[in-house]
């Protein structure tokens, strides 16, 4: 899964059953594995990236939001390169449109945390140039416009096996 800091991935990884600690790529990867400041550092992120998504063993993941990473694989993905590895799984794009998202993001993490207020700004203060980069990357898209996590979660695991 792809979206906004907020969108509900972790929380749709919760209700499936699957653990975000292995399933989050940031949380698998360790943030600081998936490099993201110079290009060069982009190209790394996505070779693991694409690795990682490849050999996963979890039905349902998500993608880490690191724009540079994310930006080198929309490149990557329309050129065609990497082809087998992108055929080898599916990007669903968890759409909330922006006024639910700011509302979502003035709540705790889905694991209880607390959100950064730079992080949360960042978000809102990026939404369309993030929400043209995700739906340049998704195979699918579900729209999670006032929808509980328990439907979004449904319409995802039902889309990963229509394809």
């Amino acid at each position: 899964m792809i979206g906004h800091s907020g969108a509900g991935k972790t929380a749709c990884l919760k209700e499936l059953g699957v653990d975000h600690k292995t399933a989050d790529m940031d949380a698998a990867l360790l943030r600081s594995l998936l490099p993201c400041e110079s290009q060069a550092e982009a190209s790394k992120g996505l070779a693991l990236a694409l690795s990682w998504l490849v050999s996963h063993d979890s039905r349902v993941v998500t993608v880490s939001n690191c724009e540079k990473m994310l930006y080198a694989m929309r490149i990557a993905k329309l050129a065609t390169r990497h082809r087998d590895q992108f055929a080898s799984f599916f990007l669903v794009y968890l759409h909330k449109p922006l006024a639910e998202l700011r509302e979502h993001l003035a709540k705790p993490t889905a694991v209880g945390g607390a959100r950064s207020p730079d992080g949360v700004q960042y978000t809102i203060n990026n939404y369309a140039r993030l929400h043209t980069l995700y739906s340049q990357l998704a195979d699918r898209t579900v729209d999670c416009s006032g929808k509980a996590v328990k439907l979004v979660a449904a319409e995802v695991s039902a889309i990963r096996w229509a394809e």
